[in-house]
């Protein structure tokens, strides 16, 4: 089996772990909550529902270490790091921040204060109660998910063979994950995620043929056009359409705000030091005269009415066209936070 079958196997396996456990604690959100008394009857079934998610980030962990072996396997290497522990991976929740795991029951007392606020903001009790559902299912979901991606962490940080990992995507990613698809990253880098996020890690073996990676413009062009626009939204879809690059296209929404007129912009890529900007688009603004704000694609496309010239000039003047055209792995110092090759001290320890 190539690594790209073992891969996609790895995450449908993943997948289908998170959507077995929410589906448990689904069932026992419904059967166990008392709307008249949510906060007590949760904290009742909080250990059944611990134990659900605990038992799948274990079955999680396991797919990890099973995982990394049939990729040696399948490459005539035999694994030679430590075994893994797949039930020490389970029982915690993973901030997204970097900070302290949290214990899984502390975790899972979230649910029943957020269907409470729905009911004192004036929420009808379904309301309410649907919206602690499915903050359960996104600590659940997340919960099995971070469990697995720990765990293929571990047994690359520790397995000598494997030198990095390629990040994979799921079909239907968000544009966050999207613009990371086939970055390459050392074993030991963290792995950056957002709630419900099932992306995973492709290893890259010492040795081996370099992994398939990911084109997130080829994903981008395999979505239906409702797709990219509920993913990237319209003005950003269609200004990837138009030529401009995704990186910078995404990246945007990060610093979005509107103005006292209404229009929307964004403050990313337009950081100063010493005065000077340091960010490729005030850089690209400043040569072309540009004064002012960076205009989002939706304040670019408003403003054009139609006239695809223009908008042509704006997408380049305001730095979402860039000169290297659309590159897989970004034009602007493309992997600048992923995986750069062998670091000195590994390069010394080969010689």
């Amino acid at each position: 089996m190539s690594l790209t079958s073992l891969s996609d196997e790895h995450l449908d396996n993943r997948r289908l772990m998170a959507m077995t456990a929410t589906a448990s604690l689904s069932a026992i959100w419904r059967n166990e909550v008392d709307p008249r008394n949510i906060v007590r009857t949760w904290r009742r079934a909080i250990p059944d529902a611990a134990e659900v998610v605990a038992e799948y980030q274990t079955r999680a962990a396991i797919d990890g270490q099973r995982f990394m072996d049939a990729t040696l396997n399948d490459v005539g290497l035999t694994p030679t790091g430590p075994a893994i522990n797949p039930a020490g991976f389970a029982g915690f929740t993973y901030p997204l921040e970097r900070a302290p795991a949290r214990m899984l029951e502390q975790s899972l007392e979230f649910p029943a204060y957020r269907a409470l606020d729905g009911l004192q903001r004036g929420a009808s009790s379904s309301r309410a109660m649907a919206g602690g559902l499915d903050s359960l299912v996104q600590i659940g979901s997340t919960a099995v998910a971070d469990a697995g991606r720990q765990a293929d962490g571990v047994v690359a940080a520790t397995e000598n063979q494997v030198t990095g990992y390629v990040r994979q995507v799921e079909a239907g990613a968000c544009s966050r994950c999207a613009i990371l698809a086939g970055r390459r990253y050392r074993s030991n880098e963290g792995f950056d995620r957002h709630p419900n996020c099932l992306c995973s890690h492709k290893p890259i073996i010492q040795g081996g043929e370099t992994p398939d990676v990911q084109d997130p413009y080829e994903i981008f062009n395999q979505l239906p056009p409702d797709e990219q626009e509920r993913i990237y939204t319209k003005a950003g879809a269609q200004a990837i359409r138009d030529g401009a690059d995704m990186n910078q296209v995404v990246n945007a929404r990060r610093g979005m705000s509107k103005t006292d007129g209404g229009s929307l912009v964004t403050s990313e890529g337009m950081g100063k030091r010493r005065g000077r900007y340091i960010g490729n688009a005030g850089r690209t603004m400043e040569r072309h005269s540009v004064r002012g704000a960076r205009m989002m694609p939706e304040e670019i496309y408003k403003r054009a009415g139609g006239n695809q010239r223009l908008i042509n000039e704006q997408l380049e003047r305001y730095g979402y066209t860039l000169p290297g055209g659309q590159q897989a792995e970004g034009v602007l110092r493309p992997q600048l936070s992923g995986w750069r090759g062998p670091s000195g001290s590994e390069i010394r320890d080969s010689n």
